[in-house]
């Protein structure tokens, strides 16, 4: 399901959490998301991803978070949540998460 999500989808995805983080600046980015974890770097599928302010310690405390860990990627001085790695439903949780861990 989240291989075949359609851009439109995405990016509607982006923009609810970072409707859900405007507080924490968050912008919506063109993005590539990669299967596998990164596993097939040579097909990048593309994506959007929700954008906050941060780097590696802000990311090593999303991954600790409780009782929702968050996993996110660091680029270009900013964490990036990829929209084809969330679901509507859990988006509430994501940025309660986010809130509290940043």
């Amino acid at each position: 399901r989240m291989l075949s999500a359609r851009p439109d989808e995405l990016e509607a995805r982006a923009r609810a959490l970072a409707e859900r983080l405007r507080g924490r600046g968050a912008e919506v980015l063109p993005s590539d998301s990669f299967a596998g974890s990164g596993a097939n770097p040579a097909k990048p599928l593309p994506s959007f991803a929700t954008a906050v302010r941060g780097g590696d310690r802000e990311c090593d405390r999303l991954r600790a978070a409780r009782p929702v860990g968050v996993f996110a990627r660091v680029q270009d001085g900013r964490v990036l949540f990829d929209a084809r790695t969330l679901l509507l439903e859990d988006l509430d949780a994501v940025a309660a998460a986010v809130t509290a861990a940043l």
